[in-house]
């Protein structure tokens, strides 16, 4: 797949969602939720990957988001 041309308003986080960091990522995630409640407008959008919470998942998450267009990972 070509990666997308990147936007300044797509902002990619990696977290742990699954494996055996699950439950931090999770709080993570729910914290960048609340966090966008205060300073994002509508043309802001965050893509969230997966790391699985290993080094390879990681660099796969990696990989998905500049495909995915993220301006900023």
């Amino acid at each position: 797949m070509v990666p997308t041309q990147p936007s300044s308003k797509r902002v990619a986080l990696l977290l742990p969602l699954s494996g055996p960091l699950a439950s931090v990522g999770q709080s993570m995630l729910n914290a960048a939720h609340l966090a966008l409640f205060d300073f994002a407008d509508a043309d802001f959008e965050l893509v969230v990957n997966d790391t699985k919470g290993t080094p390879e998942g990681a660099a796969e998450a990696g990989r998905q988001a500049i495909v995915e267009g993220a301006g900023l990972i």
